[in-house]
């Protein structure tokens, strides 16, 4: 097996993947609406199938780790399947995020309809009166629980000898240097 990559090496990726897709919403908003507007629905939806349909049929490749010379593989070095990178990709993003969204969900159950319509933009009709503090908490455990996962996700990148990180063992997979030669 390849030598698995580091965490700077895979951020690294993820940020000119990043700005690969900045660069595409710019472009769809101009085409849609020949002005920058919004597009980040259409974005969102881009990158999701992009992260998730390119490096089954790239060798584990996304634009930004093929820049940088990594790869994502199975466990034993083959070339990921459909299912590896629905794990990696879905469940491991709703892992991430569900703490985040969890709290929305509280806010909006609890919080004044004044705060639900300033935060969401429409009148909640089950808020009954919370104040920003109703707010305040639920946002701030969901952001502090999500961001200790990705701390944990990190540290894991960066102290374990196999460099896997939480969505790599729910995927099955491992972030290697290479050039993709194997076969599925």
């Amino acid at each position: 097996m390849s030598e698995p990559a580091g965490f700077w090496r895979r951020l690294g990726a993820n940020l000119l993947d990043g700005v690969l897709f900045l660069i595409v919403g710019i472009i769809i908003s101009l085409l849609i609406n020949d002005r920058f507007v919004n597009t980040e629905p259409y974005v969102n939806v881009l990158s999701f199938l992009y992260t998730l349909l390119l490096p089954v049929f790239w060798s584990g490749f996304t634009v930004g780790k093929r820049m940088l010379g990594i790869r994502i593989t199975k466990k034993d070095g083959r070339n990921v399947s459909f299912g590896n990178m629905f794990m990696r990709t879905f469940m491991a993003g709703i892992l991430y995020a569900l703490p985040i969204l969890i709290s929305f969900i509280i806010i909006a159950f609890t919080a004044d309809d004044a705060v639900v319509e300033l935060l969401f933009g429409y009148d909640s009709a089950i808020g009954d009166g919370g104040d920003m503090v109703g707010v305040l908490v639920p946002l701030l455990i969901g952001l502090g629980l999500s961001g200790i996962l990705l701390l944990i996700s990190a540290l894991m990148i960066g102290v374990r000898n196999d460099k896997r990180s939480i969505h790599d063992f729910i995927a099955g997979t491992v972030v290697v240097y290479g050039q993709g030669t194997e076969t599925r």
